[in-house]
């Protein structure tokens, strides 16, 4: 990740952390999200900070590549988001940096990667897994 693309994702996960403070879990889901209002007003955004997740990706070697909001963000978007969602390559070496990753980032239940769009939970953030 580029210097100015972390610069911005920061600031993002922080007015996340401001704008949902008061906020209280209502059990909305991401994949409960509205096309209007976008997974930010779901309980995705309670918490959301996709960086620990995004560095054991690093340090397990996934090529994984982020797509979505958090791309957009990324890329200069000032809408906030409650997911990360990413997109791999399938091969059963990718899958297996996947499911490391998963798991130093805190997923106790590892999805079943044989799927073409899956979801996953770590201790900070959630999406799919494309």
């Amino acid at each position: 990740m580029n210097e100015h693309a972390a610069v911005r994702l920061r600031q993002a996960i922080r007015r996340i952390e401001e704008a949902t403070r008061d906020r209280t879990a209502t059990a909305c889901r991401p994949e409960d999200a509205d096309d209007l209002t976008g997974t930010f007003a779901t309980d995705g955004a309670l918490g959301f900070d996709p960086i620990p997740f995004l560095r054991a990706l690093h340090e397990v070697g996934s090529h994984a590549m982020v797509i979505g909001q958090v791309a957009g963000i990324m890329h200069g978007s000032a809408e906030l988001t409650g997911d990360l969602d990413l997109l791999w390559d399938g091969t059963p070496a990718q899958a297996r940096a996947l499911r490391d990753a998963l798991a130093a980032a805190g997923c106790t239940d590892l999805p079943n990667l044989d799927r073409a769009q899956v979801g996953y939970q770590v201790t900070s953030a959630a999406g799919d897994l494309c």
